[in-house]
């Protein structure tokens, strides 16, 4: 109870915490993979099918590394805490001239309709007793709105959820604008 009550002041520090730190230049499919390296052996642990295939062009976005790492981590987790008997986790990285976009499928026990309003609140949570603190997904929205982005999901109770993160996508320096 000790750790768990730990994690939610932590939680409430980060929510509460003006963010905003310093942002620079991010090749987005980097940070997913670091995000998932760091998982890989809990997703072969719980026997979770995981595929990322890179876009073939880098795709950059302005940002906080830490920031964004911590968005995907969180969704890639949740995704994780929602397939208990496996599954397939699939990361889809795209853009077009002036948005990136990162789509997390799973294929768990999805979002029942009415609570999908609900699951960007602090402290909603579908994991209660399993050491959930509702406040991933709030603290999730509040960094993609403070880089300029928006978070959406869709899911479908037995068929899994799909979660939309899309910023700005910022070309390096001297790169010829994108068709």
């Amino acid at each position: 109870q000790t750790f768990r009550a730990a994690r939610i002041v932590n939680g409430l520090l980060d929510f509460a915490r003006q963010r905003g730190g310093e942002k620079g230049l991010l090749e987005v499919g980097a940070v997913i993979g670091d995000c998932a390296d760091l998982l890989r052996e809990r997703f072969s642990r719980r026997g979770i099918r995981f595929r990322y295939d890179a876009p073939a062009e880098p795709i950059h976005v302005l940002g906080n590394e830490g920031e964004l790492q911590q968005v995907v981590t969180n969704l890639l987790l949740n995704a994780v805490d929602a397939m208990p008997g496996g599954g397939s986790l699939v990361v889809e990285l795209s853009a077009d001239a002036t948005m990136a976009q990162l789509v997390v499928t799973d294929s768990g026990h999805g979002v029942p309709p009415e609570l999908l309003d609900k699951i960007f609140q602090p402290f909603f949570t579908t994991k209660a007793g399993q050491g959930g603190t509702g406040l991933g997904l709030a603290i999730s929205q509040q960094i993609v709105a403070q880089h300029s982005g928006r978070i959406g999901v869709d899911s479908r109770p037995g068929e899994g959820t799909r979660f939309t993160v899309v910023l700005p996508r910022q070309e390096p320096p001297g790169t010829p604008p994108a068709s």
